[in-house]
């Protein structure tokens, strides 16, 4: 909601000046940090070991639960895709003349979905499992490629809206699996490393999808984008049902099970 507001509001601020909104959000990052001062935990479980070693223990937990190493892999492959799509509204908006004036706007309405997707949704599938509710997620942003890449469009804002509906559920969801997969001791620990996982598959891949997209048109990198996320979602479902424990008899193992039940 923050954010939605500040999307209309910049706009205004930098007709005004072009720094004015990096001031104003300096004010409101120290204004954060001053309040995070005032934050505090309870039932804390401290380690009788120093961070290094909690660290290195953390890790190894975590690649030794085969459901936490699916959340791993799944934040490394989905945190590329799901950041690179912010990236690809402005080469987008213009590719479809529409004019930077409505950006604020345009911005303002996305933040309204997420905002609500996180408030209504998150609810609403409450008791579905969440690595169905995360693979929907994957097979939902790479439809939110796809279609634009094929219906170039200003009204296929509609389509990119989606991506809010994504973004809404994405941590809510995720961090819900983890917590409920996790002891407390490494949990914290966890949920960072799972975190590092999506920020450095943005790392590793960005640079690449930068020189494409210099290289070509949005609508080429939609399509591109969308067809090897929707081929890396079949293979995280392949990944899941391989790591998760063998409840059927292997001549039961056919192709539906594998790529499309998430019992």
């Amino acid at each position: 909601m923050a954010q939605a507001i500040g999307s209309i509001v910049s706009g205004f601020l930098y007709i005004q000046g072009k720094t004015i909104p990096f001031i104003i959000s300096i004010g409101f990052l120290i204004l954060s940090g001053v309040m995070s001062l005032f934050f505090y935990d309870t039932g804390i479980i401290k380690t009788s070991h120093n961070y290094i070693t909690h660290i290195l223990k953390s890790s190894g937990y975590a690649f030794k639960h085969p459901r936490i190493l699916w959340a791993i892999i799944f934040a490394f492959v989905f945190g590329f895709f799901f950041r690179s799509s912010y990236w690809f509204y402005q080469p987008y908006f213009s590719a479809v003349n529409i004019d930077v004036k409505w950006f604020g706007i345009i911005y303002f309405g996305f933040n309204i979905v997420a905002a609500l997707s996180a408030k209504f949704l998150v609810a609403k599938y409450y008791d579905e499992r969440p690595r169905r509710i995360l693979i929907a997620l994957c097979w939902l942003l790479a439809v939110s490629f796809l279609i634009p890449a094929i219906i170039k469009s200003p009204f296929i804002l509609v389509i990119l809206a989606l991506q809010q509906i994504v973004r809404g559920l994405k941590d809510p969801t995720l961090r819900f699996y983890i917590n409920h997969n996790v002891d407390d001791g490494y949990r914290a620990t966890v949920i960072s490393l799972v975190s590092l996982a999506g920020s450095l598959g943005f790392a590793i891949f960005a640079p690449f999808v930068g020189k494409g997209l210099d290289a070509n048109s949005p609508f080429t990198i939609y399509l591109r984008m969308g067809l090897i996320l929707a081929a890396s979602t079949i293979l995280l479902i392949f990944l899941r049902n391989v790591l998760k424990p063998k409840k059927l008899q292997i001549n039961r193992w056919n192709l539906w099970n594998i790529f499309f039940t998430m019992e």
